[in-house]
């Protein structure tokens, strides 16, 4: 999530993903209020307020895996948890093409706990169905696509439908670091003087196998189009606040927050990068937010 109010400083993120095999990605972003917070008490922070959220619901994966550059969010303006609602004002995504279906590692696919194997085809094409049954890794991020709903606080019927990114890094060939997602529209409105930060619930599996490396995540926030690294070398594997859940590492990380000059008139957009160079572990799913504080 991103939060935003008066300019002041804050150790709350709104972004939520999830490393494990896979990965959900989750973007949160709400609107600024009229007056950036309700009045609080002298020198206590009050909450960030989010201004933009993706949950990966908008459309539904229950007949088959969405790609990345295929998804539109929510056309709204108001967040609504679940299928129907998102609040990411019709927003769309890209990723790097080895971050991205087509490159044969089972990565940038929108999928649930119900969703079939990746089809072959498409453009870029898609054989050996991205290699997602290599190993049982379809099956791990189902699994893991729940295991992130129920850290969420949802019931296991509503687990059942929870969205998530892959980024499994599951091919034959080492995957190379780069960009899982990043905003195409950089389009959400911001206020100079104010502080923005980003969150994220991330999964990770394989922490504790021999060998097996961990993701490195990188979150960045687009300021008119430059981009700014708000946090960087995250992992549910060493986040203090993780939970496990079914053998699984769940994390909310969290970056820093952002004090934009008084004197700009910005606009905001959101990257994600993994810079872990492995295809032997570094499997993560991810459910992203951003807040603006």
């Amino acid at each position: 999530m991103v939060h935003k109010g008066w300019p002041r400083l804050s150790s709350a993120l709104a972004v939520l993903a999830v490393l494990a095999s896979s990965s959900t990605f989750a973007v949160v972003v709400l609107p600024p209020p009229a007056s950036a917070t309700v009045p609080g008490q002298p020198g206590v922070p009050q909450p960030g307020t989010p201004i933009f959220t993706e949950d990966f619901s908008n459309e539904s994966a229950a007949d088959a895996p969405i790609r990345i550059g295929s998804y539109t969010g929510s056309p709204g303006s108001v967040y609504v948890p679940g299928p129907g609602g998102s609040r990411a004002d019709s927003e769309t995504y890209t990723a790097d093409p080895v971050w991205s279906p087509g490159a044969g590692q089972c990565n940038g696919w929108i999928m649930r706990e119900t969703s079939p194997l990746p089809p072959n085809g498409g453009s870029p094409p898609v054989t050996n169905n991205d290699n997602c049954a290599r190993n049982a890794a379809w099956d791990r991020l189902r699994d893991m696509a729940r295991d992130m709903g129920l850290f969420q606080g949802q019931s296991a019927e509503e687990a059942a439908s929870n969205q998530v990114l892959t980024e499994y890094t599951n091919g034959t060939t080492a995957q190379l670091p780069g960009y899982l997602l990043e905003t195409n529209n950089n389009s959400i409105p911001a206020v100079g003087g104010h502080f923005y930060e980003v969150s994220a619930i991330f999964a990770e599996r394989n922490c504790t196998v021999p060998g097996a490396q961990r993701a490195r995540l990188r979150f960045e926030l687009l300021l008119n189009g430059v981009p700014t690294v708000l946090a960087e070398n995250l992992s549910p594997c060493t986040d203090p606040g993780a939970v496990i859940v079914n053998n699984t590492w769940i994390a909310k990380l969290q970056s820093t927050a952002l004090q934009l000059s008084v004197a700009d008139t910005p606009t905001l957009g959101l990257r994600l990068y993994n810079a872990t160079a492995t295809g032997t572990g570094n499997d993560v799913r991810s459910t992203f937010r951003r807040s603006w504080t």
